[in-house]
């Protein structure tokens, strides 16, 4: 993967150095190498860093999942309560739709500006006050589902090059996904002839002796599986 160019968004609020580096080390890492144990899961970390240089206290990604956005990753310390990775709402419910739409814009500094904000309910239950979200696209522009953070207080310093870095996080989760969902195929195609065979009745043993050359007589038996 290609490191993405942020020199575009100089001016935006500043990033926190060592986080950002340390993001872009582990994405920038092969598969292979990236520590996958008690670690940070490199989709959290961007959304930490995302979370973190915008002042925010809430970040997610969502998966569409028929009317449902399911909340796969999030990134909300001391929120938990609020939302939580596995949660899920309606669609009818979240901005999700009215960003896709265009009705709602992806930046929202203060959502008391926006009339549909603050017409819906979700806006002063939660409460939001400051919004940004964008589509998560996997490879041919399928729509997997959001990349968001928000707060409970309107911030105005959010500015359209803060939507940049947000978009660059959110293309980086969309090709971890993919690489992920490949993964998946990849692993489910192999799995594919075994599961066939254990439904058949299988695997069958069949034995065959070793003999030894030149003695005429049988040695160990070797099982195999066909």
């Amino acid at each position: 993967m290609d490191q993405p160019d942020v020199s575009q968004f100089a001016g935006a609020k500043p990033l926190a150095d060592g986080l950002l580096a340390g993001v872009l080390a582990g994405v920038l890492a092969a598969p292979e190498q990236r520590d996958v144990g008690p670690s940070e899961d490199i989709i959290d970390s961007f959304l930490r860093a995302a979370r973190t240089h915008l002042g925010l206290q809430v970040a997610y990604v969502s998966e569409f999942c028929g009317n449902d956005a399911l909340y796969r990753h999030v990134d909300a310390p001391g929120l938990e309560a609020l939302i939580k990775p596995g949660d899920r709402r309606s669609l009818d419910d979240v901005y999700c739709r009215h960003i896709l739409s265009g009705a709602l814009p992806e930046l929202i500094p203060d959502t008391a500006a926006e009339p549909l904000a603050v017409a819906m309910p979700i806006t002063s239950a939660v409460p939001i006050g400051a919004h940004v979200s964008v589509p998560l696209r996997l490879e041919g522009g399928e729509l997997f589902g959001m990349f968001c953070c928000l707060g409970p207080a309107a911030d105005t310093s959010l500015t359209m090059r803060d939507l940049g870095i947000v978009r660059v996080f959110a293309q980086m989760a969309a090709a971890e996904l993919q690489r992920r969902q490949a993964t998946a195929v990849a692993l489910a195609a192999k799995r594919a002839p075994v599961a066939r065979m254990i439904d058949g009745g299988g695997p069958d043993m069949v034995y065959q002796p070793i003999y030894r050359i030149g003695a005429a007589r049988a040695g160990p038996v070797v099982r195999r599986c066909p």
